[in-house]
């Protein structure tokens, strides 16, 4: 199958790193993205990737790195960084999204 869409992905891996810990990982899609709003859990089922009872997330220094959520500001940042590049998907994920406390919040606040 042939690619025709064009992504400057120099750019796009730019500009996520600034606002990452620094480690990126690359989607098999080219116009895919996932953001993790959280790490946050109020379930922590057995058999989650994160939570479950070999997830990282029981490390301390694991969460100390990618715990913490980005605030309202960054998070419009990161949005508009990344429409730029009119992705075909955005996936939003976690821990449990809906724990990300302003995740529903209209552009106004």
């Amino acid at each position: 199958m042939k690619d025709n869409l064009k992504v400057d992905k120099t750019a796009l891996k730019k500009a996520l790193k600034t606002i990452s810990s620094g480690d990126l990982c690359e989607s098999t899609f080219l116009n895919e993205v996932y953001i993790m709003l959280s790490l946050d859990c109020n379930l922590k089922c057995d058999f989650c990737i994160w939570w479950g009872r070999e997830g990282p997330c029981h490390e301390k220094k694991f969460l100390k790195k990618y715990s913490p959520c980005l605030t309202l500001k960054e998070f419009r940042k990161l949005a508009s960084d990344v429409a730029v590049f009119n992705p075909y998907m955005v996936t939003f994920s976690g821990g449990e999204p809906l724990l990300y406390e302003k995740w529903h919040l209209p552009a106004q606040y």
